[in-house]
Protein backbone atom coordinates (compact mmCIF):
# COMPACT_ATOMS: atom_id res chain seq x y z
CA UNK A 1 0.00 0.00 0.00
CA UNK A 2 2.72 2.35 0.77
CA UNK A 3 4.84 0.99 -2.06
CA UNK A 4 1.67 2.35 -4.56
CA UNK A 5 1.74 5.63 -3.14
CA UNK A 6 5.45 6.17 -3.57
CA UNK A 7 4.55 4.86 -7.09
CA UNK A 8 1.99 7.37 -7.80
CA UNK A 9 3.31 10.34 -6.40
CA UNK A 10 6.63 9.49 -8.66
CA UNK A 11 4.37 8.52 -11.94
CA UNK A 12 4.72 11.33 -14.71
CA UNK A 13 0.85 11.12 -15.00
CA UNK A 14 0.32 12.03 -11.52
CA UNK A 15 -2.10 14.91 -11.03
CA UNK A 16 -3.11 16.87 -8.41
CA UNK A 17 -6.25 16.58 -6.98
CA UNK A 18 -6.82 16.08 -2.96
CA UNK A 19 -3.55 15.69 -2.06
CA UNK A 20 -0.34 16.93 -3.48
CA UNK A 21 3.35 14.61 -4.79
CA UNK A 22 5.37 15.84 -1.60
CA UNK A 23 2.40 14.65 0.67
CA UNK A 24 2.39 11.44 -1.38
CA UNK A 25 5.39 10.76 -1.17
CA UNK A 26 6.15 11.71 3.06
CA UNK A 27 3.03 9.41 4.18
CA UNK A 28 4.37 6.71 1.19
CA UNK A 29 8.10 6.50 2.66
CA UNK A 30 7.13 7.03 6.40
CA UNK A 31 4.64 4.20 6.08
CA UNK A 32 6.82 2.15 4.50
CA UNK A 33 9.71 2.57 6.73
CA UNK A 34 7.46 2.33 9.89
CA UNK A 35 6.07 -1.26 8.17
CA UNK A 36 9.51 -2.50 7.37
CA UNK A 37 11.42 -1.24 10.77
CA UNK A 38 7.95 -3.57 12.57
CA UNK A 39 8.18 -6.37 11.13
CA UNK A 40 12.02 -6.65 10.88
CA UNK A 41 11.94 -5.72 14.81
CA UNK A 42 8.95 -8.70 15.21
CA UNK A 43 11.36 -11.15 15.04
CA UNK A 44 14.13 -10.60 18.11
CA UNK A 45 12.81 -12.34 20.87
CA UNK A 46 11.92 -10.64 24.28
CA UNK A 47 13.57 -10.82 27.49
CA UNK A 48 11.34 -13.59 28.73
CA UNK A 49 11.50 -16.05 25.56
CA UNK A 50 13.73 -18.75 26.98
CA UNK A 51 14.46 -20.62 23.37
CA UNK A 52 15.74 -18.91 20.81
CA UNK A 53 15.24 -21.75 18.30
CA UNK A 54 11.75 -22.21 19.00
CA UNK A 55 10.88 -18.75 18.90
CA UNK A 56 12.71 -18.16 15.37
CA UNK A 57 11.14 -21.47 14.35
CA UNK A 58 7.65 -20.53 15.49
CA UNK A 59 8.02 -16.71 14.04
CA UNK A 60 9.08 -18.42 10.44
CA UNK A 61 6.56 -21.37 10.56
CA UNK A 62 4.02 -18.83 11.04
CA UNK A 63 5.35 -15.97 8.23
CA UNK A 64 5.03 -19.29 6.24
CA UNK A 65 2.04 -20.51 6.70
CA UNK A 66 0.18 -17.10 6.55
CA UNK A 67 1.73 -16.36 3.34
CA UNK A 68 0.95 -19.71 2.23
CA UNK A 69 -3.08 -19.36 3.38
CA UNK A 70 -3.29 -16.36 1.73
CA UNK A 71 -1.57 -17.73 -2.29
CA UNK A 72 -4.00 -20.46 -1.20
CA UNK A 73 -6.93 -18.29 -1.31
CA UNK A 74 -5.68 -16.25 -4.18
CA UNK A 75 -5.48 -18.74 -6.66
CA UNK A 76 -8.61 -20.78 -5.47
CA UNK A 77 -11.04 -17.89 -5.17
CA UNK A 78 -9.40 -16.54 -8.77
CA UNK A 79 -10.03 -19.87 -10.39
CA UNK A 80 -13.47 -19.69 -9.34
CA UNK A 81 -13.90 -16.00 -10.27
CA UNK A 82 -12.54 -16.79 -13.65
CA UNK A 83 -14.62 -20.17 -13.84
CA UNK A 84 -17.44 -17.74 -13.30
CA UNK A 85 -16.98 -15.12 -16.00
CA UNK A 86 -16.16 -18.20 -18.30
CA UNK A 87 -19.85 -19.42 -17.39
CA UNK A 88 -21.15 -16.10 -17.86
CA UNK A 89 -19.96 -15.13 -21.61
CA UNK A 90 -21.86 -15.87 -23.93
CA UNK A 91 -21.30 -18.24 -26.48
CA UNK A 92 -19.26 -18.07 -29.48
CA UNK A 93 -20.93 -17.98 -32.83
CA UNK A 94 -20.13 -20.27 -35.22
Amino acid sequence: MFGALLKISQSPAFVRTRYGKTTLLLAGSSGLLTTVLGIALAFFPAQQITSLRSYEIWMFGGTLFFIGLAAFFFFVYGRRKAARKLAEAPAPVL
